[in-house]
């Protein structure tokens, strides 16, 4: 899609202009009720708008500075350990690294170690061990020092969060909807960025039948503006969560919303809780992969430990969500 076709007034968008990738001299004019930019970070949605004399749309950004590594091994036979995966995570912030052991199929490890704010791991095979030895705790190091490596090193790198409010808009040309990392791409190392999309999908899914219940099949007057002020709900809650956890980082840049302070306080003492108990463990990662809303993490068997768990957290390096004590739990969570 190289351009959107709109009425004459440019009130409504009733196309599309589009480009094929074999033949990028033939250009097609493809008309559609609703477009729908499920495009990605590279969306040109913004400026498509601006030319047809919108305003522009309102941008925060969070400059975090991700880079990461991954890199497949085999299990070894002789392997044994109550874990079944594991992370390493900074603390304090005297470190900007950090590092994960997945389970995946074919009993192969995925290993993937990341830094912020340009600390980045490298492809060089001497490099990524020197990395992961040097993580907080040596765990990740000593169990794939030795393990076979199946891959390549893979690299990624991430500049910047990016969320794109279409719902402040005073004005949204009807026929179009902007969802996915196109409206909001999230630092990925959280891993949030599938699962809200897919509820921003079944969103769109939901919000189409109620429309369609109450206009014409071919009438979507005002359906556009709706849908982004309700895509902005679905938004909120992972995007407070992903940036709180980049903002513990002085150097990262952006805007700090209100009261952050006190939510990182809190979601740091959960977060330790989570080593050690198996109930604040299921319920961290339900909130984390949106299966409860946040509110599950106030439990009274959260919320009061959480409270008197301050003076334990000071000082600690690290945590692993390995602790042999959520075992039990790996296949719920």
């Amino acid at each position: 899609m190289v351009g959107l076709i709109s009425s004459a007034d440019s009130s409504s968008i009733s196309g599309v202009h589009i480009r094929s990738c074999h033949n990028v001299q033939n250009e097609e004019h493809l008309d559609t009720t609703l477009v729908v930019d499920a495009s990605g970070r590279g969306s040109r949605t913004p400026s498509w708008l601006t030319s047809l004399g919108y305003p522009a749309v309102e941008e925060t950004l969070v400059k975090i500075g991700v880079g990461y590594a991954t890199r497949i091994y085999r299990r070894p036979s002789t392997f044994s350990s109550d874990w079944k995966a594991m992370a390493i995570y900074p603390w304090p912030l005297d470190t900007k690294r950090l590092g994960y052991i997945f389970p995946i199929e074919r009993n192969v490890w995925m290993v993937t170690l990341s830094g912020c704010l340009y600390d980045h791991p490298s492809a060089d095979e001497v490099d990524f061990l020197a990395f992961a030895h040097s993580l907080s705790r040596p765990n990740i190091y000593e169990t794939i020092k030795d393990a076979e490596p199946l891959s390549s090193i893979s690299l990624h790198k991430f500049p910047m969060s990016r969320r794109r409010h279409y719902e402040r808009l005073s004005r949204m040309p009807d026929g179009l909807v902007v969802l996915g990392d196109a409206a909001c791409s999230f630092n990925p190392i959280y891993g949030q960025g599938m699962t809200v999309a897919a509820l921003e999908a079944s969103m769109l899914r939901d919000c189409l039948q109620q429309h369609l219940n109450s206009y014409a099949a071919d009438d979507i007057t005002g359906f556009s503006h709706r849908f982004q002020k309700s895509l902005a709900s679905v938004v909120e809650v992972p995007w407070l969560f992903a940036a709180s956890e980049d903002f513990r980082y002085p150097d990262a840049q952006g805007k700090r919303p209100f009261g952050i302070r006190a939510f990182q306080g809190y979601t740091q003492r959960v977060c330790c809780l989570t080593a050690r108990d198996p109930f604040v463990a299921q319920s961290f990662y339900e909130v984390l992969n949106m299966l409860k809303p946040p509110t599950a993490l106030f439990h009274p068997r959260i919320f009061f430990p959480a409270l008197l768990t301050h003076q334990s957290v000071t000082g600690q390096k690290a945590w692993p969500f390995s602790s042999a004590k959520i075992k039990q739990q790996n296949k719920r969570i």
